[in-house]
């Protein structure tokens, strides 16, 4: 198996799942955001990261253009694109939040494999 075939396979097994709304409510509530803040921009930034995953074995067939807004939106973590959630870092973790956790552990693997995948191709 390729690196893109095993970012694929990241995507299938990690991302895959249902969305950790309980997760998502009980963090929301601790930090004293609305629902209604923190869970569409998790659900934009997962999206993002999973649907370079999800087609990882045709991101040579890009352009050079297109590579490189990949390259540009995948250099970010999700708190870099959303600094206002920064207050919610510290209580993602097994024990609170283990579903989110789980995801954003997984997110984060792939983001970062997926940046070094878009370096190798752009070369």
């Amino acid at each position: 198996m390729n690196l893109a075939e095993e970012f694929e396979a990241i995507y299938r097994d990690a991302l895959g799942g249902p969305f950790p709304y309980n997760d998502c409510r009980w963090l929301a509530d601790r930090v004293g955001l609305p629902d209604g803040d923190l869970i569409p921009e998790l659900d934009d930034y997962f999206a993002t990261v999973a649907g370079y995953g999800s087609s990882a074995t045709r991101l040579s067939a890009r352009t050079p253009a297109e590579l490189t807004s990949a390259k540009r939106r995948l250099a970010k973590d999700l708190f870099e694109w959303h600094p206002n959630l920064e207050v919610c870092r510290s209580l993602i973790d097994p024990q609170h939040c283990p579903d989110l956790w789980w995801r954003m552990a997984a997110t984060e693997r792939l983001r970062v494999g997926l940046l070094a995948l878009l370096g190798k191709l752009s070369e």
